[in-house]
Order: C-alpha cells, then structure tokens, then sequence
C-alpha cells in the first residue's frame, strides 16, 4: 500500500505531463482562420485585376496584339517559365494540348485553385497581370498610332485632292513663279552685292503663312469635310506665301539701276521675268519629271555662256556686259520653254496660267 506522499508526488507529475504535452502541439495542427482570410482576400482582389487585364487585353486587334508579343513580349518567358516551376512543384498538368498561352495559363490556374494553394496562384496572378500591363500599354500604342497614321493618310489624300485643281496649281505657281523671279534677279547681281535681304517683316509673314498651313492642314484631318472649302483655304495659303515673297522682288528689281541696269537694258530684265511666267505656265501642263528634264537639259547646254558672261559683268558691272548676261539667261529661258511646249500635254487636264 503506497504512501499518500507517494500518491501526491505521482499525481502531480502527471498533471505536469499532461500541461507539457499541451504547451508543446505543433501549432500547425491548429487552423489559421484570420491567416487563411486575408490569403483569400489577396487573392481575391489580384483575380480581379488579372481577370480585367486578360478582358482588355483580348480586346485589342488581333495583329496588334501578335505584333506585341513579338516586339515587347520578353515577359511571357518569365510567366511561362515560373508556370513551368509551379507544374514541376506541385506535380500538376503542364497542358501541352492547349493551343494558346492564355489557355494553358488558365489550365495550370484551375489545379492550383482545386489544390489549395492561394499564396502562389496570387504569386503567378501578380507576374501575368505585370506583364499583360506590358502587352497592354504595347498594344495602346500602336491603336493611337494607326488612328494617327490614318489621320494623316486623309490629310494628305484631301490635301493632294486640293493641290491638284486648277485654282490650287494656279495659286502654287505663282508662288513658284514669284520664287522664280527673285533666284534669277539675285544671279545677275554681282557677287559682292548683299542687298534686300529677308527681314524681320519677312520672317513675321512667314510666321503666319505656316500658322495658316498649320490650320488648314488640320481641318483636313476633321470628320467633316467640303473640297471646295478645302481648295479655298489652300488657294488662301499660297497667296499668302507669295505676297510674303513679294516685297523681295520689289526690292530687287528697284535695285538693278544700281549694277548697270538702264533703261536700254531694263527691256531685257522685263523679257526674262516675262519668260519665267511663261515656263511657269508650261510647268503646270507636264508631267514633273518631264518638266525636270527640260529645265536641266536647258541649263548644262547655256551654263557656260552664263557663267562667261557672268564673270565679265562681275569684273566690270556696266551696261553692255549687263546685256550679254540678260541676253543669255534670255536664251537659257527660251530653252526650257521650247522644250516644255514639245512635251506638253496635248489635252491638258490643267491650265495653270501664271498671272504675273
């Protein structure tokens, strides 16, 4: 028969085994519920983002897209290669039957939602959805980008529509002629000679020719569109650009009876301005290749006569050396013109006649 201190002694180290064996559970036994809440929570919520980019994403068109995943599509190495860890990991289905990424990303998702396993779906979901934000901003892009090319195309489509009707090649050759006008004053004048340079009156009208340019160039990209307004707001710009030409010319010409330009001569500076507006004129009926290749044609046979008569005016800026030169831009012009007349168009579908 034992003691009752031998009872007292045994008791209590059993109650002290029994607390222990309680103190010392693995608490993984124990479920986590505040734990497991938030995991789904998380997951949750980058479900939701990924679900969306995947919406946005398929709606993009189809060659944008391609074209994206070829172009900025490095990270779908990455997400391939982290789903291929995940069926490596978790001994899943890689899904090798399904045709497309998105398919087999969505096969792989599905085990690991049946699985139980929300901290690394969350982890897959989070590098797909960066990269489909990659894809996404790719294929933003290149949406603006044909919007814009497409712009463009009707811009220049209505702009070429206006450029090419009689009053639009009439307005471009007189600016063409002005221009024309003032390149060959400019080469009879002796090289020394810096005079009626563009100034600041100059650039200022330049400034709004371009500011009207750019205006008319926009209401050609607009929904709403009449060519007959269109060829007026063209017809407007051109003048513009050769009334800002214009003043230059005056200037010149008022020069001229400085270097040797009198009114015996001035008969041969009217002639050639004259011709100018011819050759113009004839420009404006041929094709501009053809019109390139009698210019230049015309210019290689007479530039040596030019250039001699050039550098004897130049020596000597008098009034008989000032006539040779006249006279032998003269011929170089009655060149150009004969060879534009022999290819004219001969029914010309424009007139373009220079006025001035």
């Amino acid at each position: 028969m034992s003691r009752p201190a031998d009872v007292s002694l045994r008791m209590r180290t059993k109650l002290a085994l029994a607390f222990l064996l309680l103190g010392c559970a693995p608490e993984s036994v124990q479920p986590q519920p505040a734990e497991g809440a938030d995991a789904q929570r998380r997951l949750q919520g980058i479900r939701a983002e990924h679900e969306a980019l995947a919406k946005r994403l398929a709606s993009a068109p189809a060659d944008h897209l391609e074209a994206c995943r070829s172009t900025s599509g490095d990270c779908l190495l990455q997400v391939a290669e982290q789903r291929g860890k995940l069926v490596s990991q978790f001994a899943l289905n890689p899904c090798e039957d399904s045709a497309t990424s998105e398919s087999r990303s969505s096969c792989v998702t599905q085990q690991l939602e049946g699985a139980g396993h929300p901290r690394e779906l969350a982890e897959y979901y989070s590098l797909e959805s960066w990269c489909m934000k990659q894809l996404s901003a790719c294929t933003t892009k290149r949406v603006e980008q044909a919007k814009t090319d497409a712009l463009n195309e009707r811009q220049l489509a209505r702009q070429r529509a206006a450029e090419r009707t009689p009053e639009g090649l009439a307005a471009m050759s007189g600016v063409e002629l002005v221009k024309a006008r003032v390149e060959y004053v400019r080469a009879t004048l002796p090289p020394s000679v810096d005079v009626c340079a563009p100034d600041a009156s100059f650039e200022a009208c330049q400034e709004r020719v371009e500011n009207e340019r750019s205006a008319f160039h926009d209401s050609l990209r607009g929904e709403s569109y009449d060519d007959k307004a269109a060829t007026s707001a063209y017809v407007a710009v051109a003048h513009s650009e050769a009334a800002c030409r214009q003043p230059e010319l005056d200037c010149l010409s008022a020069t001229l009876s400085k270097y040797g330009v009198f009114p015996e001569s001035r008969k041969l500076v009217d002639r050639n301005l004259a011709l100018l507006g011819e050759r113009q004129k004839l420009l404006g009926q041929v094709s501009s290749e053809a019109g390139q290749h009698c210019l230049t044609s015309a210019q290689k046979q007479r530039q040596a006569d030019i250039v001699s008569a050039y550098v004897a005016y130049a020596r000597e800026p008098v009034l008989y050396f000032r006539m040779q030169l006249d006279k032998a831009f003269s011929e170089l012009h009655q060149d150009e013109i004969n060879c534009l007349s022999a290819g004219r168009k001969t029914s010309p579908a424009v007139q373009a006649v220079a006025k001035h």
